[in-house]
């Protein structure tokens, strides 16, 4: 089994994903409790990586600290490796966790010129909601996923924790 210095773990990062990384960072997500602790040697282990890169690319997908806290306490190290296998085999790049690329694809999109096909039924449209739903993706397990629509009122908000508590002791058993 492989095991890496935090110096070593930073190097294999940077080998595998192309991103640097500091020892500091790391510390950062251990004592963000996204990643655990190395072993009482101080090392880490093929796991600790595997999460640190789940991690990455959870952030170049701009979720916060604390929904990636959440949602790698309910995966167990095979449920990291599947994930990353996921992303690995999907055909897109990852996206650049860069704040200001993030800003200008945004940009882009929105002063692309609509293109508007004319509709073959003489049906009119229906009238347009100007509420916009947002929705949360939260993954409970591989294949398994909850599809919460914010915001939530305040019982809504303590059943749904409850609930993601109980998933929790669920993937724990």
């Amino acid at each position: 089994m492989a095991t890496f210095s935090i110096e070593e773990l930073t190097q294999a990062i940077r080998e595998e994903m192309g991103t640097d990384l500091s020892p500091r960072t790391i510390r950062y997500y251990i004592a963000e409790g996204v990643l655990r602790r190395p072993d009482e040697r101080g090392t880490f282990s093929q796991a600790h990586l595997d999460r640190l890169k789940l991690i990455l690319r959870l952030k170049q997908a701009f979720l916060p600290i604390a929904e990636i806290r959440e949602k790698l306490q309910l995966l167990s190290d095979g449920d990291v490796t599947a994930e990353l296998e996921r992303y690995e085999t999907q055909s897109k790049p990852p996206v650049s966790n860069l704040a200001a690329e993030y800003t200008q694809r945004l940009l882009a999109q929105r002063s692309r010129p609509a293109v508007h096909e004319e509709s073959q039924s003489s049906k009119p449209a229906p009238p347009s909601n100007t509420k916009s739903e947002t929705w949360e993706r939260i993954t409970l397990a591989p294949d398994i996923e909850l599809h919460v629509r914010q915001p939530l009122s305040a019982n809504e908000h303590t059943y749904l924790t409850a609930l993601l508590d109980y998933a929790r002791k669920l993937r724990k058993s």
